[in-house]
């Protein structure tokens, strides 16, 4: 069996043209992978329409699962608001008055923010609501924001280098002491730990996978993960796992 790979860069544009070298060049019959919310909302369209199977591993845009579903597209991790429905219900049950509400400003922050309002109650009162643009890394004037509305509680999703800034941000800021932090594992899972530091003690993430899972098939997946790579796997590494097997 060949293997072909390429590299989206996190940028929809470059991910078309990766995509489309995937489907007319080297003629593949299935692709996996595609991770941001955003590429795949740019290529799942060219790749289906072209015949091509594609296993998405991540990432699960909302209108993919609605109107812009394909018939050769699977999804075998998530729908975006999934995670944070879950997270958004829990925060109800804790008994908060007054959450705020942030988020990336791209598909899956729109989907996340949605699904931890909907779990909360869409109608009920909150704090406020900001999105930031996907690659700002200085949340100061946001957080300044975020004080001054005296929530009792923040849900925030952020992935990647900016889930660290603000993590790391929100920590500095002293917001840490007195208002907890909700979240799901694309805020702070075993990538981000090292660079979030003590900053992302405390925080409570929502997820359907973690390396504690005491599940046979589990339990050997962590165990080769270590011997390989020297540390915990990872939700995305568990997902590209499973979309392969």
């Amino acid at each position: 069996v060949a293997r072909v790979t390429a590299d989206s860069k996190a940028n929809p544009g470059v991910a078309v043209q990766e995509a489309a070298k995937l489907v007319e060049k080297e003629k593949v019959k299935i692709i996996t992978g595609g991770t941001a919310s955003n590429v795949l909302m740019a290529i799942v369209k060219p790749i289906t329409s072209a015949g091509v199977f594609f296993v998405g591993s991540n990432g699960g845009p909302s209108p993919l699962a609605g109107k812009q579903c394909q018939a050769n597209y699977f999804n075998v991790s998530f729908q975006n608001d999934q995670w944070s429905e879950g997270m958004g219900a829990y925060m109800k049950r804790r008994g908060l008055k007054k959450p705020y509400f942030m988020g990336m400003d791209y598909q899956a922050g729109w989907d996340h923010v949605a699904g931890a309002r909907r779990g909360y109650g869409k109608s009920a009162p909150i704090a406020g609501q900001k999105f930031t643009p996907r690659t700002q890394l200085d949340f100061s004037a946001e957080l300044a924001q975020l004080r001054a509305a005296q929530p009792d509680g923040v849900f925030a999703f952020y992935a990647g280098g900016p889930a660290v800034a603000f993590v790391k941000q929100y920590a500095q800021a002293g917001l840490k002491k007195n208002i907890q932090l909700y979240s799901n594992v694309g805020l702070s899972d075993p990538l981000l730990f090292k660079a979030q530091g003590d900053a992302a003690l405390g925080i409570l993430v929502s997820g359907h996978y973690n390396t504690e899972l005491d599940a046979g098939p589990n339990k050997k997946f962590v165990a080769d993960f270590h011997k390989a790579y020297g540390r915990d796997p990872s939700t995305f590494a568990a997902q590209q796992y499973d979309a392969i097997m």
